[in-house]
């Protein structure tokens, strides 16, 4: 079983979680309120929709968080899933997801991945603790 998979099969159960296994592909798509927030591709990646301002505030625990990559200005994080570490953390990742999609701020955004207009942030290494982030809003 692929982490992808392991991840899969935490996050099916949780009730604010839609999840659509796309047909003939390795992946999956995850929503909260109907809004996309997570894309989980075997055997080993994950996309979590965390918004940009989000980002911006949890960078800090990004960086020791494993192999994750973003691009500035950019609602989405890239995570290679390596270890059950890394799936755990990617379960955090998606709990800030579903708040940041489902918030009272919370709005939807039209606003397109633009692989290639910037240079992405790049994180790697192993963890040295798991990801502890204040909740949006705080």
């Amino acid at each position: 079983m692929s982490f992808a998979d392991r991840a899969l099969e935490q996050l099916r159960c949780w009730p604010a979680l839609e999840v659509r296994v796309r047909d003939g592909e390795a992946a999956a798509d995850l929503l909260a309120s109907s809004q996309p927030i997570a894309r989980l591709h075997r055997p080993d990646q994950a996309e979590v929709r965390l918004t940009s301002p989000v980002i911006e505030r949890v960078s800090p625990a990004l960086m020791t968080a494993g192999q994750v990559c973003y691009e500035p200005r950019s609602d989405w994080i890239q995570m290679h899933l390596g270890t059950d570490t890394d799936v755990t953390i990617l379960a955090s990742l998606v709990s800030i997801a579903i708040q940041a999609a489902t918030g009272p701020r919370a709005a939807p955004r039209a606003v397109a991945h633009a692989r290639g207009a910037h240079s992405p942030v790049r994180f790697r290494g192993r963890h040295q603790a798991a990801l502890r982030v204040a909740a949006p809003g705080r």
